[in-house]
């Protein structure tokens, strides 16, 4: 899967044309995962990247991706906790962070961390869960979250301004682009049971991915959404 996330290609392509980067640009990606969007951008711009995540493999699988695409002097991935980072104030064009406001700890803790991370006007493209409506104490006990783990899209959207951001463009993944991500997680462990048909983690995953469909299929399709969302940090605030 190329995002951990519900981000179809027109939408992905759609977000990057917005980003509108200079050319010397620094961008900071946290929680890359495989480095994906990342790529794009490099693809799309004369940017200097940094990925981090913590996944071993994913950065591994970024990095030699990158390597066999771009000058070594354009791309960074580093395998860390963001925590452990030491990233200077006002040093990044873009923060990326799409699905990883966790590593912070909530979502007013990210965006005032990476609001200290850009320069002026720089800008922040945000991938982030939403309650599109209450969502049902069974569910909630399922995710093991409270309520207000998630905002819904508008409240979303007024965190950020409240953090010292302007609201440049926001957009929601579609049922189609959810149902893309979830199923196709479960034809790829499918395939790879096929490959190795007496494999007991790929089994496992198999019985986890079912009990997660099911409350994806009872819950999750009705209630949960996924927001993009682009900002630009204030000048003044």
């Amino acid at each position: 899967m190329e995002y951990n996330s519900p981000l179809g290609s027109a939408k992905e392509k759609h977000l990057i044309s917005l980003l509108q980067l200079p050319k010397g640009s620094s961008v900071l990606e946290i929680g890359c995962g495989n480095g994906r969007l990342l790529h794009k951008i490099l693809e799309a711009y004369e940017s200097c990247v940094v990925g981090i995540d913590i996944d071993a493999t994913l950065i591994q699988k970024a990095s030699a991706f990158a390597s066999s695409r771009f000058n070594t002097d354009r791309f960074q991935f580093v395998c860390d906790d963001i925590s452990n980072v030491e990233v200077s104030n006002g040093s990044y064009d873009l923060i990326v962070c799409n699905g990883a406001s966790h590593a912070y700890g909530n979502l007013s803790c990210a965006l005032s961390t990476m609001a200290r991370f850009l320069k002026p006007n720089g800008r922040m493209l945000l991938g982030e869960c939403f309650w599109i409506q209450r969502p049902d104490t069974a569910y909630l006990n399922f995710l093991g979250v409270p309520e207000n783990f998630y905002l819904s899209h508008f409240t979303t959207v007024k965190a950020a301004q409240a953090h010292g951001f302007q609201a440049l463009y926001a957009t929601t993944s579609s049922v189609e682009e959810w149902d893309n991500f979830e199923w196709g997680r479960v034809m790829q462990a499918q395939a790879a049971l096929k490959d190795c048909p007496n494999d007991a983690d790929i089994q496992a995953k198999i019985e986890q991915l079912n009990t997660w469909m099911d409350a994806y299929l009872r819950w999750g399709r009705e209630t949960l959404g996924y927001g993009f969302y682009l900002f630009e940090k204030k000048t003044k605030f």
